[in-house]
């Protein structure tokens, strides 16, 4: 409930930031909301100078989510305030702002706390604002930060070096595509367009395998076509979740040979890897709905509108640290999928 009473105390800053990111995965400790005044001034006591309006400007990029309303009783109306969850979020999020040049990248916070650790942190409404902020579709910057953002798609091409020149004019075409669509143009018109464009023949003199830098074309193309997407607010949630199921199949596999990432790791490319993965499901080729309708194939999860619901439990270290806390060894995470029945209605087309 509101009030004064069971406050979050904060260590100072440190310089790798890493205690602040687990801090905000630590078991809650408090049930009561936190006011908008209560957010500002947990900014202010960590130098971080907030404002009420700032607030409301992160609600609407889906870095915070919206205040969640309790009423006081006997016809005293009600308050608007956020859990420990977005709290602690909070702090994270003003820690990084300084230095900054882009608010998308923030947008890399929440959207990582939905992706790998679930439904408690984010909730899939705010992950969809964060990641239409991420793709330049909520301001008046959004044609810009939109260029920017395929620049940087196509400089992670390795092997293809592009004059400055060529440069500009691949912008311009794809920023085009991304904010205007594709016009009469079919999706395989364009990715021919595309491998015309960054053709290492055209590019650099001497060229990598013809597989190797075409298939970073279609990598490309799945991260434009869902930026695009995004954008206009063509991605069913039932992707969204697909996403991230994918997501954490494809990464069990690849941590039993390489080693996990660490968070620290993982959320700088939060927002571009759940846009690739989406993407994916919109250029590659459609799979069949086959009969052991494998939870990996995104038709089914569009088929049935399913819903993924993910949440973990910490593996606590009997260790005690100098606050009090246990340290997290290790994450158990538990996905549950719901959805329509097999025969029932067949919902609208999503994308």
């Amino acid at each position: 409930m509101l009030g004064r009473r069971d406050p979050i105390v904060y260590p100072s800053k440190p310089a790798n930031g890493t205690s602040l990111v687990y801090d905000v995965l630590m078991p809650r400790r408090s049930e009561r909301l936190w006011t908008k005044d209560e957010l500002v001034a947990i900014a202010d006591q960590r130098g971080a100078p907030a404002s009420p309006r700032l607030i409301t400007d992160w609600v609407q990029l889906g870095l915070l989510d919206h205040p969640k309303r309790h009423g006081l009783g006997q016809g005293r109306g009600t308050v608007a305030g956020w859990p420990e969850s977005q709290v602690r979020l909070w702090v994270l999020l003003v820690d990084k702002r300084p230095g900054l040049k882009q608010m998308a990248t923030l947008c890399n916070i929440p959207v990582a706390l939905w992706l790998y650790f679930g439904d408690d942190y984010v909730q899939l409404p705010q992950v969809r604002r964060a990641m239409t902020t991420w793709a330049g579709g909520t301001h008046t910057r959004g044609y810009r930060d939109a260029a920017s953002l395929v620049l940087q798609f196509v400089d992670e091409i390795p092997g293809i070096k592009l004059k400055a020149s060529r440069r500009k004019l691949v912008q311009s075409h794809l920023v085009g595509v991304v904010v205007n669509g594709l016009g009469s143009r079919s999706l395989e018109q364009f990715r021919t367009k595309l491998i015309d464009l960054l053709s290492p023949a055209s590019t650099q003199r001497r060229s990598p395998p013809k597989e190797t830098w075409v298939g970073h074309v279609e990598l490309l193309l799945a991260r434009l076509e869902a930026v695009r997407r995004i954008r206009t607010g063509e991605v069913a949630d039932s992707l969204y979740y697909w996403a991230r199921v994918l997501t954490h199949s494809a990464r069990t596999g690849w941590a039993e040979q390489v080693g996990a990432p660490t968070f620290q790791e993982l959320i700088p490319n939060a927002c571009r890897d759940l846009a690739t993965t989406i993407g994916l499901s919109l250029t590659m080729p459609k799979a069949p709905m086959t009969q052991s309708e494998s939870l990996l194939n995104p038709e089914i999860w569009k088929e049935r509108q399913l819903v993924d619901h993910m949440t973990w439990s910490p593996r606590v270290s009997r260790l005690v640290l100098p606050t009090g806390d246990h340290p997290i060894t290790g994450l158990e995470l538990q996905h549950s999928v719901t959805g329509q029945p097999a025969g029932s209605e067949k919902p609208s087309a999503d994308h």
